[in-house]
């Protein structure tokens, strides 16, 4: 858990392919990088950031569970499904635009 911080980019998970639960809440992030590297998480907790765009390759990440982007600026969803088609408890219009 890296919540509450400074964070302006999410870098340095690379090497975390088992990675199964993220939560940087509470940061600066802006920009939402590929997590396809990373199969097996299933919990991502990304409420009180900068980000306006939830990338395509987000799709790839099949084992999420949770994903939560709620109060960020998202205003653009990158993909043909609908956010609730493709991840099973996903919190992500509660204070976007």
């Amino acid at each position: 858990m890296l919540s509450h911080n400074e964070i302006e980019e999410m870098e340095g998970l690379a090497n975390l392919s088992k990675l199964t639960k993220l939560s940087l809440s509470h940061n600066k992030i802006r920009e939402l990088p590929s997590l396809e590297v990373h199969r097996e998480l299933q919990e991502l907790r990304l409420s009180d950031n900068h980000i306006q765009t939830i990338p395509e390759s987000i799709s790839f990440n099949q084992g999420l569970k949770i994903v939560d982007f709620a109060k960020n600026m998202i205003s653009s969803w990158r993909y043909n499904l609908s956010p609730s088609e493709i991840i099973s408890t996903l919190t992500i219009l509660f204070g976007n635009m």
